[in-house]
């Protein structure tokens, strides 16, 4: 398998929502912490809540989700549903729930 290219400015704001927002400061890592893996229980819950079967998958990723490493305290999720181009069906639901759509 071809490594992917990264994206170029332009298909980032494709599909980025709202104003794109520079993060140029300083990185901060912590020592690894399991409480990330209950934050993770959570976020999955509630989106189980929210979405019932049209949630065909809900997957913890991203340096979080590595037992052992540092990361940076952000909890990383993809939600995978039928359609995600079909947005009305699920990201409102999320939204009332507290989730902000960031990316497409």
């Amino acid at each position: 398998m071809q490594p992917r290219k990264p994206m170029t400015n332009a298909e980032v704001e494709a599909v980025t929502v709202g104003e794109r927002v520079a993060l140029n400061g300083p990185v901060e890592l912590h020592p690894y912490s399991q409480a990330w893996v209950q934050r993770y229980g959570k976020i999955a819950r509630v989106i189980g809540e929210q979405l019932g079967a049209a949630a065909l998958a809900v997957y913890h990723v991203g340096s979080t989700a590595v037992p052992g490493i540092p990361a940076k305290p952000i909890v990383d999720v993809v939600l995978v549903v039928t359609d995600a181009s079909a947005e009305a069906a699920y990201v409102p639901p999320l939204e009332r729930a507290g989730f902000e759509l960031y990316i497409r």
